[in-house]
């Protein structure tokens, strides 16, 4: 059956409301070309020759079919169109759609004939699109919407309209192949799903991740074929599940183990789908391979809350793991109400050191932890808080018999000779004791406490133990005396700043210098800060240390500037108590105008500790001194909690990679690529890097060639008064 025929004026007139409806449509989409060819017109009398002449001008064709009783078909009227869409003449096709029927595509045509059946009751279903055999054009695409009834003779009328689509099909199916090939190609694996959790769809990537064939997974739910876990495929199904019943997007993370037992994750981010009447119809699920990026942050992970040396883990987890043991405690949720923490500390171990060198420290301070380790049970917990130093906590029951029992075993196990290079080193340690609740009742009090129990120790004579008590107290009391005395230091000339060179590698070209605090206490001597800095930050008395330091260090900066070819900075050191205690940016604004130094001249070093807060007078302070020009960088990096985030979260300019990196890093392969890793995550955040503590050229060759640019230590340098800066830069000069 042919569905084209021609509308005369006669006809025109003839269509009725079904025939004005279709011709309104089309005008409707053709509103130009309507209002070009009726506005002339108006004035004329014969309305039937300006339909015709309207309908043989527009695009397409505009037609009236007529079936008989005998269900012969005819197109009594066609416009001219069908010339142009069909190849044939309103003529030939007047009686008989025999013309049409061999130009339209065999396996269209049922469905065009059921277009005009289901027209004749419901007028929106008069439409479909099929194809031709054009006699000049070839292959085309045509659509046909239609509008029928039966008349009272027993005859079926139908009027429409057809056009020529076969450029827009041409254009969707190259939207189409684009997307297809776009979804094909993609390193995502895409899925889609209906509203039973089932796989419609799933790209070439999705069937590569899972290692099975398209047919092995479409039209099954994840539980039902699923390569992952099983009760992972559940979870993960049941989130599906949750998302078509809220339409609210998801981010889920998943692991896979291959059969070759290799892990692979992946980052979902899951969308519902939606029919056109708003109804969800399914779940679109874009997985994105994130395997090297767990991958790092682990071993970010492993740097910030591990040390690097024993494989303990550092204060940031300690600290962590001892809130969790008291809370546990306290909420009765623990194996036990009472949870002790020992604080150890090697006797004379830096005699090892001085005596054998710092890689013998190493390998005895290696061997300290496995001991340790051996001697506490699964439950407890030991870790390195740095240098000689480590930490046990446990729960215990039978008031302090418990703790000295387990003291007393760690003496002993560390008692025994330790072979370094064919030498027995024998080691004895002070151990400090202090109890939740009796002693205190949070982490930081059962520190102080056990710090001040385990100095007693040391003070007794070392290898022994003791537990918090009165004279704790008493050291406390000796801590407030240095404080007194502290007060007056910088009055009376009591503080000085050394400087150690800073300098590029490769070469040793001068850069400048980190400003190094002194207390030359009356009766205790030269005092390094650690001795001091402590008590500065308890009694306050380290803000106006602190202002002092920093306009000294400005001005060494302008001296040293004016003899110098290039820039030069001065490094210094603000503790975490100064950005809390005092607005550090108005300090060095203040202390830059009054020395003329220029803010590019000066690097701030704070730690890590500073920006586990992440508090908003921090964040200002940082971000002020930052839009100054002031660097910023953060000291000692990898011993504290490092943590991409925070690099990315605050404006820092340079990583100082702490000396228990470089000490090893030229022959212990684990130490080389933790080095290798921070400089590599300094390079991708486009961040200097400073290694300290270098005191051999081996040490610096490799920093080189691991693609650190700048070093500080003995081999460029000792820390030295400023005067004496002075006269080296003026030896450099000239």
């Amino acid at each position: 059956m042919t569905v084209i025929v021609s509308l005369t004026p006669a006809a025109m007139l003839a269509l009725g409301a079904g025939g004005a409806l279709c011709l309104g449509a089309y005008a409707a989409g053709h509103a130009r070309l309507f209002r070009k060819w009726l506005a002339p017109w108006r004035a004329q009398a014969d309305v039937a020759q300006q339909l015709a002449t309207f309908s043989d001008a527009i695009p397409g064709m505009l037609f009236t079919i007529r079936r008989d009783r005998a269900g012969h078909d005819s197109m009594p009227h066609a416009s001219r169109g069908i010339v142009d869409l069909f190849g044939c003449t309103p003529a030939e096709v007047a009686k008989s759609l025999k013309p049409l029927d061999r130009l339209i595509e065999a396996r269209d045509l049922p469905k065009l004939l059921r277009a005009f059946d289901d027209a004749i009751d419901d007028p929106a279903a008069g439409c479909a699109e099929y194809r031709i055999d054009h006699p000049v054009k070839g292959a085309r695409w045509i659509v046909t919407h239609c509008r029928g009834r039966r008349l009272a003779d027993g005859c079926t009328i139908w009027h429409g309209y057809s056009y020529d689509i076969t450029e827009q099909k041409r254009a969707e199916h190259q939207r189409a192949h684009d997307y297809h090939t776009l979804v094909e190609s993609s390193p995502d694996s895409i899925v889609r799903y209906d509203r039973q959790c089932r796989r419609v769809y799933g790209n070439l990537t999705f069937a590569r991740i899972c290692e099975i064939a398209p047919e092995e997974f479409l039209g099954k739910t994840p539980a039902e074929t699923s390569t992952f876990d099983p009760e992972l495929a559940a979870r993960y199904q049941a989130r599906l599940q949750r998302i078509l019943e809220t339409g609210n997007d998801d981010e889920i993370e998943i692991s896979r183990v291959s059969e070759s037992g290799e892990a692979t994750h992946f980052s979902v981010r899951a969308t519902p789908e939606y029919d056109l009447d708003g109804s969800i119809s399914g779940v679109l699920t874009i997985a994105r391979d994130v395997t090297r990026h767990v991958r790092v942050e682990e071993q970010l992970r492993q740097l910030a809350l591990y040390d690097a040396l024993t494989g303990l883990p550092n204060r940031s987890l300690l600290l962590e793991r001892l809130e969790k043991m008291l809370h546990k405690a306290g909420s009765g949720a623990g194996p036990s109400p009472q949870v002790g923490l020992m604080l150890l500390d090697l006797d004379d171990f830096k005699d090892v050191n001085d005596v054998l060198g710092h890689a013998c420290g190493d390998r005895l301070l290696a061997e300290v932890a496995k001991r340790l380790a051996r001697s506490l049970s699964p439950a407890d917990m030991v870790a390195r808080l740095g240098g000689d130093e480590f930490a046990i906590v446990v729960s215990f029951s039978d008031e302090d018999f418990d703790l000295a029992f387990l003291a007393s075993r760690v003496l002993v196990a560390l008692s025994g000779p330790v072979d370094i290079e064919g030498r027995e080193v024998f080691v004895t340690a002070s151990i400090g004791v202090a109890r939740y609740p009796k002693d205190g009742t949070d982490a930081a009090e059962l520190l102080r406490y056990a710090d001040a129990a385990m100095y007693l120790a040391k003070r007794n004579g070392g290898n022994r133990f003791c537990f918090h008590d009165a004279a704790a107290a008493r050291a406390a009391s000796e801590r407030l005396e240095l404080g007194h005395a502290l007060r007056a230091a910088r009055e009376q000339g009591e503080l000085a700043l050394l400087f150690q060179p800073i300098v590029a590698l490769p070469g040793g070209q001068l850069l400048g210098a980190e400003a190094l605090l002194r207390w030359d206490h009356p009766s205790r001597g030269r005092l390094a800060p650690d001795q001091f800095i402590g008590v500065a930050e308890a009694n306050g008395t380290i803000v106006d240390i602190g202002a002092w330091v920093i306009a000294e260090a400005c001005r060494c900066a302008v001296r040293w500037n004016a003899l110098a070819s290039m820039p030069l900075r001065v490094s210094v050191n603000v503790s975490a108590r100064q950005f809390v205690m005092n607005d550090v940016a108005q300090t060095v604004r203040e202390a830059l105008a009054a020395t003329g130094c220029a803010a590019g001249w000066l690097t701030v070093e704070i730690t890590e500790s500073l920006l586990l807060e992440d508090s908003f007078p921090v964040r200002r302070s940082l971000e002020d001194l930052s839009r100054m020009g002031v660097a910023i960088a953060i000291d000692d990096f990898g011993t504290g909690y490092s943590s991409m985030s925070y690099l990315g979260k605050f404006p820092i300019d340079m990583l100082k990679i702490d000396r228990s990196f470089v000490r090893d890093v030229d022959g212990d392969a684990k130490m080389r690529a933790l080095v290798k890793a921070i400089v590599s995550v300094a390079g991708a955040l486009s961040l200097e890097v400073v290694a300290e503590g270098i005191e051999t050229q081996a040490q610096a060759d490799t920093l080189v060639e691991l693609g650190c640019g700048k070093a500080q230590g003995y081999l460029f340098g000792r820390p030295m008064p400023g005067a004496s800066f002075s006269e080296s830069l003026e030896l450099a000069m000239h």
